[in-house]
């Protein structure tokens, strides 16, 4: 059998692999369509798992800010107690709603990341087409200009870019989106429980909150330190203690 891989391609063969490359640029215009469809659902499957994994950490960390809420108000009903408040009088700190912020906050959002991905998809969708037409013309270029070797013929019939060379996968990153993970220490930064000297801090100016004209060695005495402390904290909240450490009650002159 003798080796043609050399000699001129024919006329023939010229019109042939032209009619394939016009099928094949075709084809890939149809591939690169049906890639479309495909990207946008996996991004839509990246946008679901996003804000699912965002809506789990969400919930975990307001189950801390319940814990460390119930914390709070039992320390709050013990210290009042302490300062001659009954429990069921006792203030309370109560959770207020605080937005999870623009890039997850509702539907609202999803549903515009959605449309812009759509939108990317489309202008790639089309920069492909376009490119698949351009090297479809290069190709019918040489091959009418019948320059080429029947061994380059073959070559042609690879050297149409597939719709994946020239669509890569589209990540939520691109739409602009950060992932967002909460720091690594958030839940011990909210349940990390006072030290000794915090919650001894609290119940002076607690004591001296509640007892705004009682003496320093009364405030003292609600708060279980020496009055030389709780005219310390005086000092510190702006207040002017008397003599020998003791504020002037409403009665003196």
């Amino acid at each position: 059998m003798s080796d043609n891989s050399g000699s001129a391609m024919t006329k023939a063969e010229r019109d042939q692999l032209v009619k394939v490359a016009r099928l094949r640029a075709k084809q890939a215009e149809r591939e690169a369509e049906a890639r479309q469809a495909t990207l946008l659902a996996e991004v839509q499957d990246q946008l679901t798992a996003e804000f699912d994994a965002h809506d789990k950490l969400w919930s975990d960390a307001v189950t801390v800010a319940e814990e460390a809420l119930d914390k709070t108000n039992a320390q709050i009903r013990l210290q009042c107690a302490e300062l001659g408040i009954p429990a069921v009088e006792a203030p309370q700190l109560v959770m207020g709603w605080r937005s999870r912020g623009p890039s997850y906050s509702n539907r609202n959002r999803r549903a515009e990341l959605r449309k812009l991905a759509e939108t990317r998809l489309a202008a790639l969708t089309k920069t492909a087409k376009v490119a698949i037409r351009d090297n479809l013309l290069d190709v019918e270029t040489e091959l009418i200009a019948g320059d080429l070797q029947s061994a380059d013929a073959r070559k042609f019939l690879a050297s149409l870019p597939t719709a994946e060379e020239l669509m890569p996968a589209l990540r939520i990153e691109d739409l602009g989106v950060v992932r967002w993970q909460p720091p690594e220490d958030a839940a011990t930064q909210l349940t990390t429980p006072l030290t000794p000297a915090d919650r001894r801090r609290r119940r002076i100016l607690r004591a001296i909150e509640a007892n705004p004209t009682a003496s320093d060695r009364k405030v003292a005495e609600i708060a279980g330190v020496d009055h030389k402390t709780v005219a310390a904290h005086r000092r510190g909240r702006g207040e002017s203690p008397a003599t020998g450490g003791e504020l002037p009650t409403a009665e003196a002159d």
